[in-house]
């Protein structure tokens, strides 16, 4: 006894003294220990190195001051379980320090050790950007993080303009983690990582030649490599043997490919042939002294063959890692600190058993060496070594190298404040400084193939898989696209096509496949959902960019304009330059001037013997024939027909000319007279108001618009499939069966008009769109193709097709008024000409029998005669016959009459004149050529192409090393234990118990045990004994945990949730190859790295895309993820990320914190994301810390109204464990949406009640964890029993690696490893049974299959279920166990959810947004125009501004569904117009912007002559006004004639070019840059003008007197301008660029997609159009008003004229009147005698003075004079009578 209490008190004595020594004393060993792998490229360089640094501080008197540091290296063998058990034989040594390891994963591993007895871990090459001090405080970085280069990785890619790429990366911590850091990176600079193929950690070339070969066939060709060094470079030599590394590929890698070059020797470099063209980053380290000195020692060494490798930067980082160690250990001995270790409370228990590792002991002043440590600043080898806040070393920047020809190139560098540059980084920077794409800059690069030529980036497919193309196979309008034989498709949209893709800088294979049947239009909304659904790649034809459909694919620009409008029938009337000759035809008018010759031989021929006007010389009477039959037109011919028969020719010929000229008035005033419509449809508005059936084309998205926007009656709309039923129904109209107008779209209502002239467009276009080629979603080829179009469209290349295909009769642009419209032709007058020709041959024949019946009376008389009369001359007989005749015809009629002195007139020839009707046809002919019909073709039957989805099917060979089972016999048994069928079986489980999910699983594994063992079909006579280890929540102790757990020669364990732990615990259990059946969720947790891992629940990957679902669902396209920064947070949030970035919208923002954060910290993160844009939060945290974030909220205000909230299971988790829920709790969870693993309710009811009758419950109630659990157990109970019933045994064998630490107090031999336990594994994965949980079954993922989410909407005092999500029908209201029996439909509309009560007690759906403005209004800027203000400009009302522009914008922020709080800044110093990209760039400095941005003496022919003097001066006048009337007259037609014909020489912009005049651009305009920059047009030509009245000042001077030439502007602003001038000027040629004015916002603002869609609200009920009439809408200039109107002569014009004429007649008269009054009152009144004798019958009876006065009136001047003089003279004398009638003696 005495014994006993002495010796503790001796050992008790020395270890005081021993402590009191070493605290008085100096250590002289400070061990250090080294994880890494040592047969690695980084580790057999940093080997050397931590040596020569070894060896460099140990010499050194200035440090450690004599005390030897000494390295303790461990070979983690590139495994992280091995590097594990050497982490724990290390720390048994006692070291202050653990330096390494080179694996992010291996040193995620440690951490957690680390942690667990405060050693600090620096490591010189794990570079994983999640190996942070939040998470693991003990951790140091010595190297640079991953996030730094992929920050790099990022700028590079940006530079050089991709936007998509695929990422080759590692599956594991470091090739996730950084690719998720990458993705963020490029997220920021609007590109993406398209694909991510991952390699198993130990890949081989099949793995390799697998993910290529998947590769190949994607579009991009920008590849980032991120793996672990690999010496042999596999990846490369792969590719360049899969014709890779040609021309059009780029190969990026990180880091890895320097340390593997850098590590290659000079005479080993022959591998770098396969490495041609790729660009890699490497860590940037200055050239210093001390670098020099450590490689020439390197060098010696190698040429001693003591090494095989060269110095790489790892080496470098390793060299001053010790060196930090050193300094520390230095600072912390200097400081008086011992080091001394000593045992953990927490590992006293794990004393019993076969391992110890309770004997681990605890740093004491790990701590404060932590402390010193994070102070470090020395200059090492790489620089300057010190950690910022994260305990990371300070960025440097990257190398940006180049393989060439089997050489490295530097063509630049990378740091984080300078960018990509030239110029190497000069010191470290802890901060990022901004830096601007144009300061980037990089040396030449060489690419793969040897070009230097940037590489596109990506290709469409090749000719083995050419682009699928869908192309509509029209029934009607086959012009814009239709098959011909053989499979050959053309038409309008096809050319475009071709010659757009011809634009495009590469070769685009491509296959035109046709859609639909060819006997009705295809659906178009079918066919750009089979484009949506990969059927195909792209769709070209007529297909209008409506808003469902950019919703699902992606549009190029418009390659034309379109709309809605609608046709009715019209007469249309239009009018010609040629204005007085358009009536009639060219044919008519020949014909006209043919019959005036024609009158005029005939008139002449029956007049000349009877009419002295028609005879004398031959050259009167030419001339008096002529001018009698012109004179005829206008009825003022002075001759006079006497012949009977010239009469009625002349009857017939006026009656002629009657009709004529009445025709040619009627067609000349129908040509002048404005369209007149037949319907009484005038617009939309009156087409729906009315009753009349619609006519639309079917396949037209027509048919829905006009029934679900405008509300049209279905029943009103009538389906036409072509122009021919277009033309039936119109012309029978409504009440035939017709249609009373066609709605459609606006090219094919032009084309159909092209050959059916009787119908004309009503109204206005009503919806506006256009027409463009659809693609996937973000597809490059869209953006591409869309530059290739606006430049079609610059070089007219897009009119000259549109041109080719429906202009050959002539463009309805291009038809001026001389094509012809309502001509008359001679066929309107055939009857006439045939009546007056039949007339007119009658009366020459009559007239010829007349003359030859008078010619031989007259030889017969001649005969008889004694005296005969000679009327002819001498000659031959017949000659003098002929002669004589025509003698006898040209002798006056009296004359022969007079040789036969017959009193007997001739006999007159009657005949009757038929009147002809004319109803002139309208027939027009087209200037151009006949619109050439388009051969119908017998079109093939189409064959639909499925699209094969490959399913990514992993393949893994699990290498098992088959032991064969020693069995011994006795208690002495030590290498293995074996058993056939043993009556006991361990199974473990790893659980922290006292937690939200260990509550529930603990006593479900157990109640699911005990069932298992009462159960005499499973396992019979087996016992299943349940060993549950609690892991407290905690990496390090849940590895101690599992250790101890494997000991016990578990068959499999259950568990554990933690997906950290689950990380852990996978490496040991795929070591000792036991299953693990596992409730963690992460999705990451695949079979590709954790072979032996089984998930039993769940995972994430499909939760996340519930969520994105969800997002979607609801409209939003942004959301912040508030997540806990550990391996459950951050790859759950990254799973999100790639399944919004498939729907189209992202994570804005990822708000992280550590497991464990004080509120405090929760408080400062939420204050922050309240500050940002988005207002929807995805939480996705651990059950036991998740409520604290809604507290907080709840506290922020963040709870309320606006905000959305959705959280993951963990939620319902906490709230299903709980048999009532704090109402407290309660009000802090109102409107938030959570997702729940969905579970039959008849299976959970049926646990309910045994749950009840549990002991040891934790907890009242269960949650879907426990169900989990339950069907765990009986999952591996199922499975063993058909293990042993396949004959296996349970065995268990030492691992010979592990038996050689048995040197080691830890014991770690103890450990044994499951010899069949891949057996177990298979049978595992084929289970399939139901459990409570559903159908227990894996896919070969190892995943459950049938995953299914409840969505739940918390409020009230519970929560209600609103739907259900599973992968099979996506967001439903029904069962997914319902669903699984129905067709898959997961479609978009066939989505459905219940009601939602929001936060803030409402139930419309938030935005999701706000403005990031901290509740301040928007700013709005606005240009401060000085010209052109009825677009925008300054006003005192209470916005401050008005115009067309600023009531767009209100009308559009009034259609938004919330509150846009803004107000607006004029932006710009008023005396000129500001620089609009000026302006535009503001916005991207975060100010939002609007960027807002017209009668016979009439000719002369009367016969009566004027002889007074007041009547001559009277015609002088009104024959000065004739003059200018007829000179107005000329001048006017000459101005119509020549409208079209402008005075300039400008044509358009191709001899604007081509001239040298000046141009004028409007001040502030961006055509000054674009004729400049792109047109290449001088400067100096280049006019600036301010306002509209400097444009017109210099369009009037001209070039020549200091004007221009003339104006290019905007369209908008030439309207305003052509109508404000009456149409003075005009536009010439076409529009050379097209685009259109928007609203600018910063990039991504939700605000600019809402607004956009107001705008096509806005468009489709004409509230834009209205808008654009109250500001723009004045007269406008018009083809019509230029030749029709703009000339025309008004009363306006004469008014003067016309005034001076009438005050000249006025005194005229005003003087007769006098003269005649004068007159009269000298002639006496009071004789009764008349004067003037008049006939007795025609005296009128009166009084006198009346009778007096007209006779004086009407009396003729001269005698009037001549009686008054008589009168005067009283002298009388004999009466006597004027010729006039008036008596002239005296009275």
């Amino acid at each position: 006894m005495k014994a006993t209490v002495t010796v503790p008190l001796t050992l008790f004595v020395l270890v005081l003294v021993n402590h009191t020594l070493v605290y008085c004393r100096r250590p002289a060993v400070v061990n250090v220990g080294a994880i890494f792998t040592f047969n690695s490229v980084i580790g057999k360089a940093a080997k050397v190195a931590m040596e020569f640094a070894v060896s460099d501080v140990n010499a050194d008197p200035r440090i450690l001051n004599g005390t030897e540091l000494k390295l303790i290296m461990a070979d983690a063998n590139c495994s992280v379980f091995w590097g594990s058990v050497e982490a724990f034989q290390v720390i048994e040594r006692e070291v202050v320090a653990i330096i390494g390891p080179q694996s992010s994963a291996i040193a995620h591993m440690i951490s957690q050790i680390a942690n667990g007895i405060q050693v600090p871990l620096i490591s010189y090459a794990a570079t994983d950007p999640t190996l942070s001090a939040l998470q693991f405080p003990y951790f140091f970085r010595t190297t640079q993080s991953d996030s730094y280069q992929m920050v790099a990785m990022a700028d590079l890619i940006d530079f050089y303009g991709w936007k998509e790429i695929i990422a080759i990366f590692v599956d594991d911590d470091y090739g996730r983690n950084g690719i998720s850091a990458l993705e963020d990176e490029l997220q920021k600079r609007m590109s993406k990582i398209s694909y991510k193929l991952s390699l198993p950690s130990q890949f081989d070339l099949a793995d390799i030649t697998d993910v290529l070969n998947k590769s190949k066939p994607l579009g991009p060709r920008v590849y980032v490599v991120h793996i672990n060094p690999d010496p042999t470079l596999r990846i490369f030599s792969t590719a360049e043997k899969l014709h890779m590394m040609t021309s059009g590929y780029v190969w990026l890698a990180t880091d890895w490919l320097c340390a593997t070059l850098d590590s290659i020797s000079s005479e080993n470099r022959a591998s770098l042939k396969a490495l041609e063209g790729v660009v890699g980053l490497r860590q940037y380290t200055p050239q210093t002294t001390q670098r020099t000195e450590l490689a020439d020692r390197w060098r010696k060494m190698q040429q001693k063959g003591l090494l095989s490798s060269d110095m790489n930067a790892y080496a470098l980082y390793a060299y001053d890692t010790v060196w930090a160690v050193a300094h520390a250990v230095n600072k912390l001995l200097n400081e008086g600190s011992n080091i001394t270790f000593s045992f953990s409370d927490t590992l006293s228990h794990m004393e019993a058993g076969g391992t110890r590792l309770g004997k681990l002991k605890v740093f004491d002043s790990g701590e404060l060496l932590l402390k010193l440590l994070s102070q470090t600043n020395f200059i090492g080898l790489t620089g300057q070594v010190q950690f910022n806040s994260n305990r990371n070393l300070l960025p440097r920047g990257y190398d940006v190298i180049n393989v060439v020809q089997m050489a490295i190139h530097k063509v630049g560098y990378w740091s984080n404040y300078s960018g990509l540059s030239v110029l190497p980084p000069e010191t470290p920077n802890q901060e990022n400084m901004t830096y601007s794409r144009p300061d980037q800059k990089l040396n030449t690069v060489t690419w793969p193939g040897g070009k230097t030529e940037k590489p596109r980036g990506w290709v469409i497919g090749d000719d083995e898989r050419p682009l699928r193309i869908v192309v509509p196979k029209r029934a009607s309008f086959v012009a814009f696209v239709t098959e011909l034989a053989g499979h050959k498709v053309q038409g309008y949209c096809v050319d475009i096509f071709d010659e757009a893709r011809k634009l495009v800088p590469y070769y685009i294979p491509f296959k035109l496949e046709p859609f639909g049947d060819g006997l009705t239009n295809p659906k178009y909304d079918e066919l750009v959902r089979m484009v949506a659904d990969d059927v195909y790649d792209a769709a070209v034809g007529d297909i209008a960019i409506v808003t469902n459909r950019t919703k699902i694919v992606d549009f190029t620009q418009p390659y034309a304009a379109t709309g809605l409008v609608i046709v009715a029938p019209i007469r249309t009337s239009k009018s010609s330059a040629w204005v007085f000759l358009e009536p009639f035809s060219v044919e008519m008018w020949c014909v006209i001037a043919a019959s005036f010759v024609m009158i005029a031989i005939v008139i002449w021929i029956l007049e000349h013997r009877v009419n002295d006007d028609f005879r004398g010389p031959p050259k009167r009477q030419l001339i008096t024939t002529l001018l009698f039959s012109l004179s005829t037109l206008f009825k003022t011919n002075q001759e006079a027909t006497v012949s009977t028969l010239g009469r009625m020719v002349m009857l017939v010929w006026l009656f002629l000319l009657m009709v004529i000229t009445s025709s040619y008035t009627a067609s000349l005033t129908s040509i002048l007279t404005i369209q007149q419509l037949s319907s009484p449809i005038t617009g939309i508005e009156t087409l729906i108001a009315s009753d009349l059936p619609i006519g639309y084309q079917v396949g037209s998205f027509a048919y829905d618009y006009l029934a679900e926007s405008l509300y049209i009656p279905r029943s009103r709309l009538i389906s036409l499939r072509s122009p021919e039923e277009y033309d039936t129904a119109l012309r029978q109209g409504p009440k035939n069966g017709g249609v009373g107008a066609i709605v459609d779209e606006l090219p094919y209502v032009e084309l159909f008009l092209s050959k059916y002239t009787d119908f004309g467009i009503v109204g206005q276009p009503f919806r506006k769109s256009g027409w463009g080629f659809a693609f996937k979603r973000d597809s490059p080829l869209a953006v591409d193709l869309s530059t290739a179009i606006l430049k079609l469209a610059e070089s007219g290349k897009l009119q000259e097709i549109h041109r080719k295909w429906f202009c050959k009769a002539g463009c309805p642009s291009d038809r001026r008024p001389e094509s012809e419209p309502n001509q008359l032709h001679f066929s309107s007058f055939w009857g006439l000409y045939l009546l007056c020709g039949a007339f007119s041959i009658t009366a020459l024949f009559t007239f010829l029998l007349l003359t030859i019946r008078q010619y031989i009376r007259y030889k017969r008389k001649q005969k008889t005669s004694s005296s005969p009369i000679s009327l002819g001359s001498t000659g031959t007989r017949c000659s003098r016959v002929m002669y004589n005749f025509f003698n006898f015809v040209d002798e006056k009629e009296e004359a022969i009459k007079h040789i036969f002195k017959c009193d007997n007139p001739q006999p007159c020839t009657s005949g009757s004149i038929a009147k002809a009707g004319v109803n002139p046809v309208p027939i027009v002919y087209c200037s151009g050529e006949s619109v050439a019909s388009f051969p119908y073709t017998q079109l093939l039957p189409f064959l639909e192409m499925e699209a094969h989805v490959l399913k990514i099917l992993p393949v893994f060979l699990l290498v098992c090393v088959m032991r064969v089972p020693i069995l011994v016999k006795g208690s002495t048994g030590n290498g293995s234990v074996s058993s056939s069928r043993p009556r006991v079986i361990n199974v473990g489980a790893l659980f922290t118990v006292n937690s939200v999910i260990g509550r529930s699983a603990k006593p479900a594994l157990a109640a699911a045990v005990d069932e298992v063992n009462s159960n005499t079909k499973v396992l019979p006579g087996i016992k299943l004994n349940l060993i549950l280890h609690d892991t407290n929540c905690s990496g390090f102790l849940g590895t101690i945990e599992a250790l101890q757990l494997m000991e016990n020669d578990v068959v499999a364990a259950i568990g554990p949730q933690s997906s950290g732990i689950a990380h852990v615990i996978s490496h040991v259990v795929n070591e000792l190859h036991v299953p693990l059946l596992s409730l963690a969720t992460d999705p990451t947790l695949s079979a590709l790295q954790y072979p032996f891992f089984l998930r039993t629940t769940q995972s994430d990957y499909f939760q996340m895309y519930a969520i994105a679902n969800l997002v979607e669902y609801y409209g939003w396209k942004e959301v912040i993820s508030i997540f806990v920064d550990d391996d459950y947070g951050r790859n759950g949030i990254a799973v999100l990320g790639d399944a919004l970035a498939k729907r189209r919208a992202k994570i804005s923002y990822k708000a992280a914190f550590t497991p464990g954060a004080p509120k405090s910290d929760i408080n400062d993160l939420l204050v922050g994301v309240n500050l940002m844009e988005s207002r929807v939060y995805v939480v996705h945290v651990n059950p036991d810390s998740g409520l604290t974030i809604f507290s907080v909220a709840k506290n922020l205000g963040m709870m309320t109204s606006g905000y959305v909230w959705i959280a993951t299971d963990w939620l319902p988790s906490v709230l299903d464990s709980s048999e009532s829920v704090d109402p407290e709790t309660m009000d802090l969870l109102q409107g938030v949406v959570a997702l729940r693993h969905h579970t039959p309710d008849d299976l959970r009811r049926s646990f309910t009640t045994r749950w009840k009758n549990l002991k040891d419950k934790g907890t009242l109630n269960f949650n879907s964890y426990a169900l989990y659990a339950y069907d765990s157990v009986w999952l591996l109970a199922h499975a063993l029993d058909a293990f042993f019933n396949e004959g296996g045994n349970i065995s268990f064998s030492y691992d010979p690696k592990l038996h050689d630490t048995n040197g080691s107090l830890l014991h770690l031999s103890a450990l044994r490893s499951f010899d069949e336990g891949d057996k177990l594994l298979q049978i595992l994965m084929t289970m399939n049974f139901t459990g409570l949980s559903g159908q227990i079954q894996f896919d070969q993922e190892k995943n459950l299959v049938h995953p299914a989410y409840d969505v739940l909407n918390i409020g009230g005092t519970g929560s209600r279920t609103i739907g259900y999500w599973s992968n099979y029908s996506g967001l439903s209201s029904i069962a997914p166990e319902i669903l699984y029996a129905k067709p898959l439909n997961t479609s978009t509309s066939n989505q459905h959810l219940n009601d939602v009560i929001w936060p803030g007690e409402t139930t419309t759906k938030p935005r999701g947004w706000v403005f990031p403005n901290n509740g301040k209004p928007l700013r709005i800027a606005v240009p401060n125009r000085i010209s052109y203000k009825e677009f925008v400009s300054k006003d005192k009302g209470p916005l401050g501004v008005r115009g067309y522009c600023i009531d767009i914008f209100e009308a559009a922020v009034n259609l938004l569904p919330y509150p846009v709080p803004h107000t607006y800044m004029l932006y710009g110093d008023g005396v000129r117009n500001p620089s609009y990209n000026a302006l535009v760039n503001d916005v991207a400095q975060n100010v939002s912007v609007i960027c807002l941005f017209s009668f016979s003496t009439m000719f002369f022919s009367h016969r009566e002559n004027v002889v007074s003097t007041l009547g001559r001066f009277v015609m002088i006048l009104w024959l000065f006004v004739v003059l200018i009337i007829n000179s107005s007259y000329t001048a006017s037609l000459t101005s119509i004639l020549t409208v079209q014909q402008l005075s300039s020489r400008i044509e358009g912009i191709d001899s604007l070019i081509s001239s040298n005049e000046p141009i004028g651009v409007q001040d502030g305009s961006f055509a000054y840059n674009y004729l400049v920059d792109e047109v290449n047009i001088a400067a100096s030509r280049i006019r600036i003008l301010k306002n509209q009245e400097d444009y017109i000042k210099a369009l009037h001077q001209g070039p020549k007197n200091g004007g221009v030439a003339a104006i290019v502007d905007e369209l908008p602003y030439i309207e305003l301008l052509l109508a404000s001038t009456k149409c003075e000027f005009r536009t010439v040629g076409q529009e050379f660029t097209k685009s259109g004015w928007g609203f600018a916002f910063q990039r991504d603002s939700p605000l600019a997609v809402d607004l956009s869609t107001s705008i096509l609200q806005l468009s489709e009920n004409g509230d834009l159009q209205k808008i654009h009439d109250k500001w723009l809408s004045h007269s406008g200039c018009s083809e019509s008003n230029n030749v029709a109107e703009v000339d025309r002569l008004s009363l306006n014009s004469f008014w003067g004229l016309f005034l001076i004429c009438g005050v000249s007649c006025f005194f005229a008269l005003m003087l007769f009147f006098f003269r005649v009054f004068k007159q009269y009152r000298r002639y006496s009144p009071d004789i009764e005698e008349q004067v003037i004798e008049e006939p007795e019958s025609s005296k009128v009876k009166g009084p006198s003075r009346a009778r007096s006065l007209k006779k004086i009136f009407d009396g003729r001047e001269k005698e009037i004079k001549e009686m008054l003089k008589r009168k005067s003279s009283d002298s009388k004398g004999p009466t006597s009578q004027s010729s006039d009638g008036i008596d002239t003696s005296p009275p």
